[in-house]
């Protein structure tokens, strides 16, 4: 399991015949076909191959896998992740450790010393003062950063310093 990496998430079902729409977290073009992608079923990964994917947009597509072959199928899929096994890359997130965390008002936070991963939550360990403290990394609380500088600005909550 800990080798199981979200490549999709199942929106809704897409017609009768079985075909589904999915949010992508990888771009299409790099989603293999000819490897298995799996979906927990009570916690087990369950495989299956692609027959198909049709990109929408950026971000969807429309995928067909084996073995759904209707709506009633499609639709037990729903917000389900697609998921491959293999390593995390990097995935052109810059390793924030080390850099310094300031908040909008331009006060100096501290610095990050790790990276706490968190499912739907992960954070930033930050020294701050004498303590580590974890703040949110959410694309909503990032003001700015500057990968050259090694600094980031964030929405610090109200209440977690």
């Amino acid at each position: 399991m800990a080798d199981l990496l979200r490549i999709a998430r199942i929106t809704k079902s897409n017609g009768t015949e079985g075909e589904v729409c999915a949010e992508l977290f990888i771009p299409y073009d790099e989603i293999q076909t000819e490897e298995p992608v799996y979906i927990l079923f009570d916690g087990l990964p369950v495989p299956f191959f692609i027959e198909r994917i049709v990109p929408k947009g950026n971000r969807k597509a429309y995928l067909r896998l084996t073995d759904i072959e209707d709506l009633e199928d499609a639709d037990e899929l729903k917000g389900k992740d697609i998921l491959i096994y293999g390593k995390p890359e990097n995935d052109g997130t810059p390793d924030f450790e080390g850099w310094t965390v300031y908040d909008t008002e331009g006060n100096n936070v501290g610095t990050v010393t790790g990276f706490i991963d968190i499912p739907q939550n992960p954070c930033l360990a930050v020294e701050h003062g004498d303590e580590e403290i974890y703040i949110p990394l959410h694309e909503d609380l990032i003001d700015n950063y500057d990968e050259e500088a090694g600094t980031i600005t964030m929405a610090i909550p109200d209440g977690l310093i």
